[in-house]
């Protein structure tokens, strides 16, 4: 029985008069009046706007501005607000620059008061504002002094032209404070960190034109790949056989070239390694993968 008194029934679109089925219950609620939504908000932005909006209250109000005397709309709860006094905020501006400056000004603190004080560096009598004073300013001249302050700097001499310059405490600790200059500081870096002495310094593992030069040549490629090939593409420490892999001299490729200075004093360098037969000896490379490689070279 329910079910049949709930049966849709058809209604008419207010909007787009478009027939469409909807249940009593909801007609009874008030709805049925529109096919969608769409239909809804079209026919209360018609008919819904202004004076005829359930939301009314009047509307905006005329006002006259108290600068310009221009007549202008502000809506009543702006007015409540206390607004509505201008019609710009040019108006506003020039209203504020009149009335509220000086004493007249939300912000005033009494005024600027200066203090005079003498300055503990140069001993300067000069003026500050007391409100510097209270925020624990104000207790130097100029920045020159304030700065002569927070270094307290030291005199030192230049290890390389001798010239006495300032440096702070701090960085004589640290080392620093050593030279005048850059370029001083290059002078003795030239004549002090070079070669073994250097920082950059890796023995023999340093790469130079002429170990490129052997490793970028068509033999090299050659003797690498017959040792892949021979262990199977394969890591010869942990047997990983899909990872990077590398050709590790057994017998150091630096000490094999020492021999090949030795032996061949006379020969060109490159032509004596390429001549050199241990070098290419296949025996001597092993295969391996990035982290056992890693491993062999720094033990």
């Amino acid at each position: 029985m329910c079910r049949q008194i709930n049966k849709p029934m058809k209604q008419i679109c207010i909007y787009c008069k478009k027939e469409f089925n909807i249940k009593p219950s909801q007609i009874k609620k008030g709805g049925g009046k529109f096919c969608s939504i769409p239909c809804k908000g079209m026919w209360q932005s018609e008919n819904k706007r202004g004076e005829n909006s359930n939301s009314w209250k009047g509307g905006a109000i005329n006002r006259e501005c108290e600068i310009c005397g221009k007549i202008f709309k502000k809506q009543p709860l702006d007015i409540k607000k206390g607004r509505g006094r201008f019609c710009s905020g040019k108006c506003q501006g020039d209203w504020q620059s009149q009335y509220r400056k000086g004493k007249n000004s939300s912000s005033w603190k009494g005024g600027i008061s200066f203090t005079k004080r003498i300055c503990p560096i140069c001993k300067k009598e000069f003026s500050t504002q007391s409100s510097d004073i209270k925020n624990g300013h104000g207790k130097y001249c100029s920045k020159a002094c304030f700065n002569k302050h927070q270094t307290k700097s030291v005199e030192v001499s230049c290890n390389i032209c001798q010239k006495i310059f300032l440096v702070r405490p701090s960085e004589k600790k640290r080392g620093q404070g050593k030279f005048c200059s850059r370029k001083c500081q290059g002078i003795w870096q030239a004549k002090n960190l070079i070669g073994i002495k250097s920082f950059a310094w890796k023995g023999d593992r340093c790469i130079s034109p002429f170990t490129l030069r052997i490793r970028n040549s068509d033999k090299y490629s050659a003797w690498k790949l017959k040792i892949l090939e021979r262990d199977n593409f394969t890591c010869q420490k942990c047997f990983k056989n899909r990872v990077k892999l590398h050709v590790h001299h057994k017998k150091g490729f630096s000490a094999l070239v020492k021999e090949v200075k030795d032996i061949f004093p006379l020969f060109n360098l490159y032509e004596g390694a390429m001549a050199y037969k241990p070098l290419w000896d296949t025996n001597n490379g092993i295969t391996l993968c990035d982290s056992c490689h890693k491993k062999e070279h720094s033990k």
